[in-house]
């Protein structure tokens, strides 16, 4: 099912870009002396969405909840964009999912 959100959709381009201002990687380009490029969630690897999809370990429990799996490949974004995005709603934005994702 499409996303018909105008700011979901948005997201959802950054996250498939790899250049979301939520990520800390992104940041880090934008403000290289302000901002470290580590995960905040798992303090562990760079903040990529490589590292969000296949190995951050404080989204293991929402990958699982989501997708059945802990690590994800890049494909989820196009195929099933809905989860993908409720995914990272509870993981990188801070906010609640929409449960009828």
């Amino acid at each position: 099912m499409e996303i018909t959100n105008r700011k979901d959709q948005v997201d959802l381009a950054r996250l498939r870009s790899g250049y979301h201002p939520k990520l800390q990687s992104y940041q880090n380009i934008l403000r290289p002396d302000e901002t470290d490029p580590t995960c905040p969630r798992c303090k562990d690897g760079e903040d990529t969405v490589d590292h969000w999809l296949q190995e951050c370990s404080a989204a293991s429990a929402a990958k699982m909840k989501y997708f059945g799996s802990v690590k994800l490949g890049h494909e989820i974004l196009a195929k099933e964009p809905r989860k993908a995005i409720a995914l990272a709603k509870v993981t990188i934005f801070g906010a609640p999912a929409d449960e009828s994702q």
